[in-house]
């Protein structure tokens, strides 16, 4: 869990204020407050594990087209230090997020390149020390920009590096003054603008994907293998990680039908195998094990996020 981190309240806006109970949006929230995985099978135990950890939380359903998004988020975080943090967000699709607002001050973080954020007073000096530290460790600035609501006020620099900042440049620019605080971002689901620009067996296309296996006399399993290599900034091998994905993929065809468990929102639990066990003579044996399969991806545990 985030350090210090006590309660927070949850709003959510247009599309997700009506999805969310369905779809177990909060309990996703929730899990990645705890720290959690996407990929970690206690997500769906997650409102559980806060009440465990002493993290209170409240849910609110947001006034429809407060925000510009459809499915937008906001968490107002409180510690146990008296520092208290608002953060809104928005979930793009795929996976991917962006964060459009800290403290009611419009930013725009989505992760393309490594990220440092700087929290600090807006007066003379402050930059040119941050640059400064940033040029000392030879981090070659990408973007730079800063947001404030008013001159002298409250202020947030975001720095896109082309390599990640380490903790040692973190600490040393929070040792400047008028600065409050500094974090490296990480946004789930963002690949590197960097990887995008300069990976070499990158395709859009088939005929892409075919050319690129003719020319390294590769098959497609083994051109999609180098390209996830090549991707990876993890010491992984490529093959454990994909064998976790099939691993998970076949439980997640397989769990529902054979130990049901509830559904994210609560609402489904074991129709998928009353489906699959239960003769009918209005369908076939092959047509109802379809339907069990398909009722079960409802009924499935929340591997992925």
């Amino acid at each position: 869990m985030l350090p210090y981190l006590q309660s927070v309240d949850i709003i959510l806006y247009n599309s997700f204020a009506r999805t969310h109970l369905g779809h177990g949006t909060v309990r996703a929230l929730i899990a990645g407050l705890l720290g959690l995985a996407p990929d970690d099978t206690r997500v769906k135990d997650s409102l559980d594990l806060a009440i465990r950890a002493g993290l209170t939380f409240k849910i609110h359903e947001g006034r429809d087209g407060a925000k510009p998004h459809p499915n937008t988020v906001s968490l107002a975080m409180h510690t146990t230090t008296g520092r208290n943090l608002e953060v809104c967000g928005e979930s793009l699709g795929g996976g991917r997020i962006s964060i459009s607002e800290i403290n009611g001050v419009v930013v725009k973080i989505t992760g393309d390149y490594p990220t440092l954020f700087v929290a600090h007073t807006d007066t003379p000096g402050v930059l040119s020390a941050l640059t400064a530290i940033l040029a000392k460790e030879h981090l070659n600035i990408a973007t730079m920009r800063t947001f404030r609501k008013q001159p002298g006020g409250e202020a947030y620099t975001i720095f896109e590096t082309d390599e990640p900042a380490s903790q040692e440049v973190v600490a040393a620019c929070e040792e400047v003054l008028h600065v409050q605080f500094a974090s490296l971002v990480n946004i789930p689901g963002a690949m590197p603008l960097k990887l995008r620009v300069n990976l070499k067996y990158d395709f859009a296309s088939a005929d892409r994907l075919m050319e690129l296996c003719r020319n390294k006399q590769m098959s497609i399993a083994g051109m999609m293998r180098l390209r996830e290599q090549k991707l990876r900034s993890s010491k992984k091998i490529p093959d454990q990680l994909m064998k976790n994905i099939i691993d998970t993929m076949r439980a997640e065809t397989h769990e529902a039908l054979e130990q049901p468990e509830h559904s994210l929102g609560g609402f489904l639990y074991g129709e998928a195998k009353r489906v699959a066990e239960t003769p009918t003579p209005f369908i076939s044996a092959t047509q109802r094990r379809s339907m069990a399969y398909a009722w079960q991806r409802l009924n499935a545990l929340p591997r992925w996020a």
